[in-house]
C-alpha cells in the first residue's frame, strides 16, 4: 500500500477512535483490516464512509468540514475548533480538513446544513455590498 494510503488510513482510524464507543472499536478496525488486506485502502474508504454516515444517521457524532487555502491548520487551532464545536453541539466531533484554492484567506466551516463564511471573500463582498 502506498505511503500516502497507510497515511489516510491511520489518520481514518485514528478520527474514529475517538467517537467509536471502545466496545466497538476492535470490531471495526478488524472489518477495515480484513477490508484493506482483501482489496486495499479503495474498499476501505468505502468501508469508512459507511461508518461515518452510520454515526453520523444515529446522532453519536458530528462531522464537520474545515475549508481553508492550504487544506490545513495548526493542531492548536483544530483543537480549538473542535473543543469549541463539541461543547456547542453536546456531541463528538470530528473535523476534517480541505483545500479550497479560490479561498483569498479565512475558512468555511460546514457543520451538516450550517456554512460559517469566514473567508476574506466573504468579507470583501460585504464591503463591496454595503
Amino acid at each position: 500500500m502506498p505511503r500516502s494510503d497507510q497515511h489516510a488510513v491511520a489518520t481514518a482510524l485514528a478520527a474514529l477512535s475517538s467517537v467509536i464507543p471502545e466496545k466497538d472499536l476492535t470490531a471495526v478496525c478488524d472489518r477495515a483490516l480484513d477490508l484493506i488486506a482483501a482489496g486495499g485502502s479503495a474498499d476501505f474508504a468505502g468501508f469508512l464512509t459507511l461508518v461515518e454516515k452510520s454515526l453520523e444517521r444515529s446522532g453519536q457524532v458530528v462531522f464537520a468540514t474545515l475549508a481553508t487555502p492550504t487544506g490545513t491548520v495548526t493542531a492548536e487551532r483544530k483543537a480549538s475548533i473542535v473543543s469549541a464545536l463539541q461543547k456547542k453541539m453536546k456531541k463528538p466531533v470530528v473535523l476534517r480538513e480541505t483545500a479550497d484554492p479560490s479561498l483569498l484567506g479565512g475558512a468555511r466551516l460546514t457543520v451538516g446544513d450550517d456554512l460559517y463564511d469566514l473567508s476574506l471573500s466573504s468579507d470583501l463582498h460585504a464591503i463591496v455590498a454595503a
